[in-house]
């Protein structure tokens, strides 16, 4: 009797299971997205911006537009950034900086990306479409660009959200008046659609002993950009002309969302723009999220292994869905993102948790000053907290004639239990009484004198 009735049940589950309807086919996004590729937008000076538009199929009412700026050109796969807008009840818009996708030979970076974004927002802010509300978001160059827009901010634009955003000229292409090569000539290479750079370039050139800014005829590709970086070479005019001046940092009153992270290498941008914001506006409606995450993972979800460093739990967010809450908040009246307790949110490495301040300097109850000293501590130096009553220095000697030796410390790990100084000089604290958490802003001065002849410099960090 028991087996009949198992069997019975096994005959019915296969009745019911049959009886069930056959299974859709997977919704096509071409029955989802209204997708226009290639619009092409006039900016007031007679350029043409190219730019997709992503609304959702069907839709006639008008909504806002979360607007994704770039100078790069990744092809049909740029549509996602108006897709992931779309889904989450927007519009999406994605512009090209002047001369990608249109005139390679009109691309000049940094220089018209605040002009030409608010001429497609006015284009924009005039679609029916639209409805008078537009937010941008993005990192890297994408998220100096909106600092740039905000130099003259259009009414329609109510939010930016500039994630691990670079300066011009501050920290990209060169930092502290010193060009990196991968920015400098790397970058400029590609985005120009030169071929690829020889492998052993930097290796032969350095071996040359030829001058830095022979290094693209060296390559056989000389390079418009590169040559022009170089002929600014401080952080003058020319750079500073790309970001918001003092006075109209007082003028930045739309609310502001900025991410980063400690190991992202625009975090020194990112954060001086915030300074600077606070400095020249101390009613500014700006925000800071920052935790263990590098470039990329300061803007869209974090790694959680990072440079073999498995991060907290805590610090484990989805940036990008955090980008999204905060639209709805601003740009629809929704909720504020709960992670947004404070204007300054940072997560505590190794202590699993998110703590909150209203500005950078009250994220610490002190501040610890530390001098450099000729006292030797070992085959070291010592850190002071005192400053040394007698000035005195230490020599090191620098041959840039010498092509036979490098000074590269770049480790890819961030946990370490030894330090390679190379041929530099290393300066230790005395050791601490008791644990404690450092955070905020760092800053220092090196300053080294002129001789007998040789170079003097200095140098603030």
């Amino acid at each position: 009797m028991k087996k009949l009735f198992i069997l019975f049940f096994f005959l019915l589950a296969n009745i019911l299971v049959s009886a069930q309807p056959p299974s859709k086919p997977p919704t096509k996004a071409e029955d989802i997205y209204d997708i226009q590729d290639n619009v092409l937008i006039k900016t007031r000076d007679g350029a043409a911006i190219s730019a997709i538009i992503v609304r959702k199929k069907g839709n006639t009412a008008p909504l806002p537009v979360i607007l994704f700026y770039t100078t790069y050109d990744q092809g049909a796969g740029d549509s996602v950034f108006g897709k992931k807008a779309v889904d989450r009840g927007y519009v999406g818009i994605v512009a090209y900086a002047r001369g990608i996708r249109t005139k390679l030979s009109d691309y000049t970076p940094y220089e018209h990306d605040g002009q030409d974004v608010y001429d497609v927002i006015d284009w924009i802010s005039k679609q029916s479409w639209c409805n008078g509300k537009v937010g941008m978001y993005g990192g890297s160059y994408t998220g100096f660009s909106q600092w740039s827009t905000v130099k003259q901010i259009h009414p329609a634009l109510k939010t930016i959200v500039p994630q691990a955003a670079i300066m011009p000229g501050y920290d990209t292409p060169m930092e502290n008046n010193v060009c990196s090569s991968f920015l400098c000539l790397s970058w400029a290479n590609d985005i120009l659609q030169y071929k690829p750079l020889p492998q052993d370039l930097y290796d032969r050139w350095y071996q040359a002993g030829a001058a830095y800014r022979s290094l693209d005829s060296f390559a056989g590709q000389p390079n418009r950009i590169f040559q022009k970086w170089l002929a600014h070479p401080s952080y003058d005019d020319y750079w500073q002309a790309t970001v918001p001046t003092p006075e109209e940092y007082t003028r930045i009153n739309i609310p502001v969302l900025t991410t980063t992270g400690y190991y992202d290498g625009a975090q020194i941008g990112a954060l001086k723009y915030l300074k600077l914001h606070y400095r020249y506006n101390q009613n500014a409606n700006h925000y800071l999220v920052i935790g263990p995450y590098d470039h990329r993972g300061s803007q869209r979800k974090p790694a959680p292994k990072l440079m073999g460093y498995e991060i907290d739990r805590a610090a484990n967010i989805n940036i990008e869905g955090l980008i999204f809450q905060w639209f709805d908040y601003i740009l629809r009246g929704g909720k504020k993102p709960v992670i947004l307790k404070d204007k300054i949110n940072y997560e505590v490495m190794g202590a699993n948790e998110w703590r909150h301040a209203p500005s950078l300097a009250k994220m610490s109850n002190q501040t610890l000053t530390l001098y450099l000293s000729d006292h030797a501590i070992g085959e070291n130096h010592a850190l002071a907290t005192q400053q040394p009553k007698q000035i005195n220095f230490l020599s090191q000697m620098v041959d840039f004639k010498d092509r036979q030796t490098q000074n590269n410390n770049f480790t890819p790990v961030i946990i370490n239990d030894s330090l390679d100084p190379s041929n530099g000089l290393v300066f230790m604290t005395e050791p601490f009484n008791e644990a404690f958490s450092i955070n905020g802003s760092f800053s220092g001065q090196l300053s080294a004198h002129q001789q007998k002849g040789y170079g003097r410099f200095n140098r603030v960090l």
